[in-house]
């Protein structure tokens, strides 16, 4: 849903996610050339990030380099991105109709110290863009309301907006009293139902609950729902037949500008419920579930691994569960910012075995379901990295020796300044042995030695010679020869 914000907002979401691939020096010209724009434009996007980000997004220039972001890592990245968002306009004026329904253009741009007339403009673009989710802003007497044929596509919208724009972290936006409440609520759901739900599916309907008491409060009904399960509200839940606003039971909070009953919360839990659940679909067929298991298969057999079946049972619950809500409903799972795009970048650089893996296998279950899943690549990636977390320890495909002529204790040195100036992974250390040459003795499937012996070097054809203390020039040949042929991902 790119196009629901301004254009300059989409090119300062894009221009970071440039910086971020890179990870080192890029330059102007050459973000320009990618988004298409003048160098000049680049160049006022970025002082309007730095003004958003501040102390989060620090510039470093060189003449011959170009420019890096060198501490924009994940977090800070999300964390921009959502700034962003929340200085967009079209948001902005989303979230004040959907908190301040029926009120009109006036009290809108009051709100947020806008013109009328621009507002104005901003109802004919966004209703057009809003469009493609079956959503639009109607009036009714001069009066502003978001509407849908579809009510659960609406709150599905706004839970997920709300979420993108505030930094993934519903504590940003719902009062701490009612977050709790909410929690507990979907929490004993969740426990009574058995269902397998991701964090990041419990933090969705958390948040789908917040926007269905907000709607219901302002007299919007939820569309009846035929339920295949045995559902409903334990009677010792509520202290009161009717509950309001100032109940004990459902905190307070401003938004609510209604009574709250019984009856309304019982359907508001139903259809958060129905939200929970693992629904069947294609994927569920034969020969859709062979391709699955394979992959899982493959990823395992090669390393000499099995998979746990209740993980296994997990990950193909998620994407169920994924490829059911891209099939039934019109709003995709992220809407500006993909969640998953920093973990899969990292994946791919990582673990380009696996990512290439996951790319064969998404080729065929689409050919197999015609339907589209490579624009869900990402969040299908970080479902297999949460279902399986013992694959991120696979082994390399081979040990590193580190020999010294001298001793044991400068082979011991050697490995520390290898791994500290080249910034090795941690986990990757420990396939780097040292010895001395004295107790020369290859560890198996030893893929590369790094050594100051001329006559190892001479004798060992997966040798690199080095000097007693490497210099800068020595440290990238070995750096390039760890790359080329000795870890199973690309940790470096």
């Amino acid at each position: 849903m790119k196009t629901i914000i301004e254009s300059y907002n989409q090119r300062q979401l894009d221009i970071l996610d440039i910086l971020y691939s890179k990870k080192d020096w890029t330059t102007i010209k050459n973000i320009a050339t990618v988004l298409n724009v003048t160098e000049q434009t680049i160049n006022n996007d970025l002082k309007k990030i730095a003004d958003i980000g501040q102390e989060n997004f620090i510039i470093e220039t060189s003449l011959k380099l170009g420019i890096s972001v060198p501490e924009l890592d994940a977090q800070t990245l999300t964390s921009l991105k959502s700034s962003i968002l929340k200085n967009a306009t079209s948001i902005k004026f989303i979230l004040s109709i959907f908190n301040n329904p029926y009120e009109n253009l006036n009290f809108h741009a009051d709100k947020l110290y806008t013109s009328r007339s621009t507002l104005h403009r901003y109802l004919g673009t966004l209703n057009t863009k809003l469009d493609r989710y079956n959503l639009s802003i109607l009036q009714d007497n001069g009066g502003l309301f978001l509407f849908s044929e579809n009510e659960s596509d609406l709150r599905r919208f706004l839970s997920i907006l709300l979420n993108e724009t505030f930094d993934f972290n519903n504590k940003n936006f719902i009062d701490p009293d009612l977050l709790i409440y909410i929690e507990q609520r979907i929490q004993k759901m969740i426990t009574n139902s058995n269902f397998i739900n991701t964090n990041d599916h419990i933090i969705y309907l958390q948040n789908l609950y917040f926007v269905s008491l907000i709607r219901n409060s302002q007299n919007f009904s939820l569309p009846s729902i035929t339920f295949n399960f045995n559902y409903q509200l334990d009677k010792h839940d509520f202290k009161e037949k009717e509950l309001s606003a100032n109940s004990m039971t459902l905190p307070s909070t401003t938004l609510i500008n209604a009574e709250i009953t019984n009856s309304t919360l019982i359907d508001i839990e139903n259809f958060i419920f129905s939200n929970s659940l693992t629904h069947t679909s294609t994927l569920d067929e034969e020969n859709n579930l062979q391709i699955i298991d394979g992959f899982i298969s493959d990823i395992f057999t090669k390393n000499n691994m099995k998979p746990n079946e209740e993980r296994v049972t997990f990950f193909i619950s998620s994407i169920n569960k994924l490829f059911f809500n891209k099939i039934n409903s019109v709003i995709p799972n992220f809407l500006i910012i993909d969640p998953y795009q920093t973990f899969a970048t990292e994946v791919k650089r990582n673990y380009p075995d696996i990512f290439r893996l996951t790319l064969q296998y998404i080729n065929h279950l689409e050919a197999n379901i015609h339907a589209e899943l490579h624009s869900n690549i990402n969040e299908i990636i970080h479902t297999l990295f949460i279902s399986f977390p013992e694959i991120m320890d696979i082994s390399y495909k081979g040990n590193v020796s580190i020999i010294s002529s001298h001793s044991a204790e400068h082979a011991n040195f050697l490995k520390k300044l290898v791994c500290n100036r080249i910034d090795i992974n941690t986990n990757f250390s420990h396939f780097i042995t040292s010895m001395s040459e004295q107790d020369f003795q290859l560890p198996k499937q030893t893929k590369l030695i790094i050594t100051n012996s001329i006559n190892i070097y001479q004798n060992e054809a997966n040798a690199i010679l080095v000097s007693d203390y490497p210099s800068n020039k020595e440290l990238s040949d070995v750096k390039v020869k760890l790359k080329e042929c000795c870890v199973y991902r690309n940790e470096i």
